[in-house]
C-alpha cells in the first residue's frame, strides 16, 4: 500500500478497500460533495486534487459504477480507478 496516502493510518474493520481515482491532473472536484459518493466509505482529504482516496466500507455497493457515474455526470474523464485491498495481521 505504498501508493496511498499516509492520512490513512487505521482501518476499521468495516471497511475493506481503498480505491484511488487517479486523474493524472489537478481537477476541481469534492467527492464529499456527492452524497452517491459519501455513502460508500470514508474520503480521505489530501493536498494533491489529482489523486483522491476512498475507504470503503464492506457493505458498500461496487464503488466503480457509481464513480463513474457521478464523474461522468460532471465531465471528469481521463481518469483511473485503482483497488488496494486491505489485509489484518
Amino acid at each position: 500500500m505504498d501508493d496511498v496516502p499516509r492520512q490513512v493510518t487505521q482501518i476499521s474493520w468495516f471497511e475493506g478497500e481503498i480505491i484511488t481515482i487517479d486523474f493524472g491532473r489537478s481537477v476541481d472536484f469534492d467527492p464529499k460533495q456527492y452524497e452517491q459518493l459519501t455513502r460508500l466509505g470514508r474520503w480521505i482529504d489530501v493536498d494533491d486534487l489529482s489523486k483522491f482516496y476512498l475507504v470503503k466500507r464492506v457493505d458498500a455497493t461496487f464503488p466503480d459504477d457509481v464513480i463513474n457515474q457521478v464523474l461522468s455526470s460532471l465531465d471528469l474523464n481521463g481518469y483511473e480507478l485503482i483497488h488496494n485491498n486491505i489485509s489484518y495481521a
